[in-house]
């Protein structure tokens, strides 16, 4: 029996038999007209509708819906309808479900056969999609990474800085000697706070390399913050004396301001400097702080260390410093890369401060870090040699030597706690044991609940300071009655702590 036989055997029967009761396919058209028939064709743009008057052929653009009064046939159109969403599971449930009413319902076999190579092509083309991706954003990072590279050297090179990310905030991270950056008096630590009026915080790296490079000749004007601690000490001024370092202030429009200081004296040794802004003393900020009130927080024993934040505006003259080799045109020289250099070290970096070597940045994964030293630690000894007049390249060549063997190394560190009340009793404390020795108060037990647990404090640390008062030479019950107080309260400590550090393999260019 052939096509055109069958097609008039189905227009005789639609002819004979469409009623409510009998098959019959429901056609309805997107202007609200409905055709009732049987679909003998179907093909993607079109569908063929037998009626009883013949053939109708049907566009598919015409078509809102197709209602099939057979079961199966409904299944079937929900399952095109959610493979032509790439939905292939839904499609295949739905196919499946035809089978179920008509297990030899051919259409809808072949129709799971059609989802199963659609889910595979859909899965070729999403891996071609993802590997196109990483593609795109692996030549993405080579870029940026090459960009930044550049822009860092152009930073070096026309300063002699390099600068890291340090919380929020931009710091330098290394300072090349002989450069416009070092002649201006730029440290490694120092927090760059604002660059021509434009505040850093926040910013990218990036954005403040844009900001600090420039034409050879010009200049740059940034204000950076520094940590100082200068100590106290008596000072004679005419026929008195007091304890002091040895500065003036005014109040003026910026902020309490640094107006004068005296030679050879703390401020002077710490770095301090006439128009230098104080922003926050002992970690209390100047900002609604009047004058009589700031000098009387900068008061203290003598001896004990003045923690004071100061901001400085800094002019830079952008310059360049790599030398340059006269080179032969007849006889080109080929410069050969530079090849690594292996020491043996701890893995951080340090600068000079007044009262000794200061940690300016610990490096990830390196025994510095593993045994627990922080950005910020004063290094008081280095191999029993005292840190307060030695150089930083001396303290450098302590801290460096041969792989595998170890240095000791002597640390002192500001902590702040919080009064935590002790269980069992009417006062709150910091949670430890004490016991005093001739340098100090000696920590025997760190409760594991305590708050000093939590500070960092461990067994064997020494106390020397609690907040500005040298705990030397003071009662061991009048210590303990200055530790304890309110619950909540802060209590600012400085501890002493040894260590001994083995030296690891670092390369370097």
């Amino acid at each position: 029996m052939n096509k055109n036989t069958v097609r008039k055997l189905l227009s005789v029967i639609c002819l004979l038999c469409i009623t409510d009761h009998l098959y019959a396919d429901k056609v309805v058209l997107k202007n609200g007209n409905t055709m009732k028939g049987i679909v003998v064709e179907k093909y993607h743009d079109r569908i063929v509708l037998s009626v009883p008057n013949g053939e109708l052929t049907l566009r598919r653009e015409q078509i809102a819906n197709i209602i099939y009064d057979r079961p199966e046939q409904n299944f079937l159109k929900m399952g095109n309808e959610y493979l032509d969403k790439e939905n292939v599971d839904k499609a295949i449930e739905c196919y499946k479900k035809a089978l179920k009413i008509k297990p030899d319902f051919e259409e809808a076999k072949d129709a799971i056969l059609r989802a199963e190579d659609s889910r595979r092509k859909i899965e070729e083309r999403r891996k071609e999609f993802l590997e196109q991706r990483q593609k795109r954003i692996q030549q993405r990072e080579v870029v940026e990474k090459e960009q930044r590279r550049v822009r860092k050297l152009k930073l070096k090179e026309t300063l002699g800085l390099e600068i890291e990310k340090y919380d929020d905030n931009i710091r330098t991270a290394f300072v090349y000697p002989d450069t416009p950056a070092e002649k201006a008096g730029i440290r490694p630590g120092d927090i760059i706070v604002n660059i021509w009026g434009t505040t850093i915080k926040y910013r990218t790296i990036d954005k403040v390399i844009e900001l600090l490079v420039g034409e050879k000749g010009s200049s740059v004007t940034l204000i950076i913050e520094r940590h100082l601690s200068p100590v106290r000490k008596k000072i004679r001024w005419y026929e008195k004396s007091f304890v002091g370092i040895g500065i003036s202030l005014n109040m003026e429009e910026k902020g309490l301001t640094v107006s004068d200081v005296r030679p050879g004296q703390p401020g002077d040794t710490a770095g301090l400097k006439a128009g230098d802004h104080i922003t926050a003393i002992e970690g209390k900020s100047t900002l609604h702080m009047s004058l009589k009130e700031a000098v009387r927080n900068m008061t203290g024993e003598e001896g004990a260390p003045l923690r004071l934040t100061v901001h400085r505006k800094i002019k830079v003259l952008r310059g360049g410093f790599s030398k340059r080799i006269k080179v032969s045109q007849k006889e080109p020289v080929r410069k050969e890369p530079a090849k690594p250099r292996e020491t043996g070290g701890i893995g951080i970096r340090i600068s000079r401060v007044s009262n000794g070597i200061k940690v300016s940045a610990v490096f990830p994964q390196l025994p510095a870090e593993k045994a627990g030293i922080k950005n910020g630690d004063l290094f008081v000894e280095i191999n029993e040699k005292p840190t307060k007049n030695i150089s930083i390249e001396e303290a450098a060549e302590l801290l460096r030597g041969k792989p595998g063997t170890y240095v000791n190394v002597m640390i002192e560190r500001q902590v702040s706690i919080f009064r935590k009340k002790i269980p069992g009793t009417d006062f709150a404390g910091i949670g430890c044991a004490l016991t005093m020795t001739e340098n100090g108060l000696k920590i025997t037990e760190v409760k594991a609940d305590g708050s000093a647990r939590k500070a960092g404090i461990k067994k064997g640390d020494i106390i020397v300071r609690l907040g500005n008062k040298i705990v030397k030479g003071t009662s061991f019950s009048e210590v303990v009655n200055r530790i304890r107080g309110e619950k909540g309260t802060r209590l600012s400590i400085t501890i002493r702590r040894d260590l001994r550090i083995k030296r690891t393999s670092i390369k370097t260019f």
